[in-house]
């Protein structure tokens, strides 16, 4: 399985593509800002 790390402000577009990923057998992390997915505040 692929595990994907994906950032998006817009809480919508990152819904439709965590299901699509999802539905391509990934593994799907959303993160809002680049600084959130370094694991900042």
């Amino acid at each position: 399985m692929i595990e994907v790390y994906y950032v998006e402000d817009d809480e919508n577009i990152a819904q439709i593509v965590k299901r699509h990923l999802e539905q391509k057998t990934c593994a799907v992390t959303v993160f809002s800002t680049v600084s959130a997915a370094k694991g900042g505040p």
